[in-house]
């Protein structure tokens, strides 16, 4: 993971100022050791046969002449190698995805003298945010309706211990990792991670006093389906239907939430002021430069989250 981490530093020009680093908390994912892998492995490797399927079958359309014993029915629409409708393929602003994006947001686009002053006070003064990405526990899936898709035992647990960890980094190890600035914990509006972040929240206590905010639950949080993956076989109509309904509002959530700070103020002589925030000697300092959001939602969504933030193509996860 750390290697994520250090290609999206080199990547990213103005990592003061922006979304540096996207945590995932892998003990919240629970499998069923070797069973549930030699499944995973066997539907991924059905995944390929399909994908080659569905590439032998476009060239077939391509090939197809009136002298062939059969009629192949052409999709209504173009298709990306048979795979999905090619209009639903991510397709970045650059003129290469590996190029990177350096107006992301949206919040920076002007090159001017100013803009480019701007930029250099920023990665001096400005403040990076983090997002604490946390899928939720192991829950009961015996069931078709949300409300009664609660978490298992080993699902509580697996909140609890994650609260706890989040505790140990909101009060600081040491000098040199000192306590974090969380300001707020969003959920998505789903019943599972309500009570995941439930739980988690209970372990939260700064050592201020002040609990850290909440927001409302957000259903553009909710699971669904992003985007699709490649190599996959042909996609099913409901899974056309599902992208079209659901890709918008998990793409909506993503520029909700992954956006840089605003600038600093103009730097003055109260700015000596705010230096010695927090400043005791029985506590740590918190570094007022760094800002911690944690988001308690899914896996499909955290996903493309992390492939949007690195600015990779969704359907690489």
């Amino acid at each position: 993971m750390s290697s994520f981490f250090r290609q999206f530093q080199r990547r990213n020009p103005f990592t003061s100022a922006s979304v540096s680093s996207v945590a995932l908390f892998s003990g919240l994912i629970c499998y069923d050791n070797l069973y549930e892998t030699d499944k995973k492995e066997k539907q991924y490797h059905n995944n390929f046969k399909g994908f080659l399927h569905s590439v032998e079958k476009s060239k077939t359309l391509c090939d197809a002449t009136p002298k062939n014993s059969h009629k192949i029915e052409e999709p209504s629409e173009p298709y990306f190698y048979n795979m999905f409708p090619q209009r639903q393929l991510w397709q970045s602003k650059m003129p290469h995805p590996a190029l990177w994006d350096t107006n992301w947001d949206g919040r920076y686009d002007s090159e001017s003298e100013k803009d480019k002053e701007r930029k250099r006070q920023i990665r001096r003064d400005g403040i990076t945010r983090h997002i604490i990405l946390i899928r939720h526990g192991q829950y009961d899936e015996t069931h078709k309706e949300d409300e009664k898709r609660l978490l298992t035992p080993l699902g509580r647990s697996q909140a609890k211990y994650t609260g706890k960890r989040l505790q140990e980094i909101i009060l600081g190890v040491n000098e040199k990792f000192g306590p974090c600035n969380v300001k707020v914990v969003h959920v998505s509006n789903m019943a599972r991670a309500k009570e995941t972040a439930d739980i988690i929240y209970s372990q939260l206590k700064p050592e201020s006093g002040v609990p850290v905010p909440r927001t409302e639950p957000d259903p553009t949080l909710n699971e669904g389906r992003p985007c699709h993956y490649i190599p996959t076989a042909t996609v099913s109509e409901s899974g056309i239907k599902k992208f079209d309904e659901q890709h918008p509002r998990i793409e909506s959530a993503f520029q909700k939430y992954f956006y840089r700070a605003d600038p600093p103020p103009p730097p003055s002589d109260s700015n000596s002021e705010t230096e010695e925030v927090a400043t005791t000697k029985d506590k740590k300092k918190v570094n007022e430069k760094h800002e911690f959001e944690i988001i308690v939602c899914h896996a499909n969504v955290i996903r493309y989250f992390f492939c949007r933030a690195l600015q990779l193509p969704p359907e690489a996860w």
